[in-house]
């Protein structure tokens, strides 16, 4: 399960790659398949590597700090390393309120139809493996 105070842990690892090189191959696809899915630049995507004892925050410091819970969400779940989708909030920016499971639902219901749609097509087309809070409320979502 993913610890409550992560949002959009994208990716986890397991440890059966037999070669660091092929693991850091690996690592770096996951890393470029997530930036290319989500249209953003390598700056927007983070990382934890228990492997190499890495992570994208020496790159990339201003990333939101969550590889502490991340690297223990990994450990737990036999993981190697993990990719995420590293932004900032901007909910509150967008909705006026603080971001909380119900204020999304209630956001997302509130959105036209063809808005809903997209974001629905965003949130359902995750691997089943990323377990959220919201993804497990969609059914509170309404449908189209």
């Amino acid at each position: 399960m993913t610890p409550p105070d992560i949002k959009n842990v994208k990716i986890g690892l397991k440890g059966r790659m037999r070669l660091p090189s092929d693991f850091s191959l690996h690592l770096k696809q996951a890393v470029d398949d997530l930036m290319k899915r989500e249209g953003t630049t390598r700056a927007d995507i983070g990382f934890v590597d228990l492997k190499n004892d890495q992570t994208s925050s020496r790159e990339f410091p201003r990333q939101p700090d969550v590889f502490g819970p991340v690297r223990e969400w990994c450990a737990r779940c036999g993981h190697d390393a993990a990719v995420w989708t590293a932004l900032p909030s901007n909910f509150k920016q967008g909705t006026g309120v603080d971001f909380s499971v119900a204020s999304a639902i209630a956001y997302l219901n509130g959105l036209p139809k063809s808005a809903r749609s997209v974001a629905l097509h965003y949130i359902d087309r995750d691997p089943e493996e990323v377990d959220t809070p919201l993804r497990r409320r969609r059914g509170e979502i309404h449908p189209l």
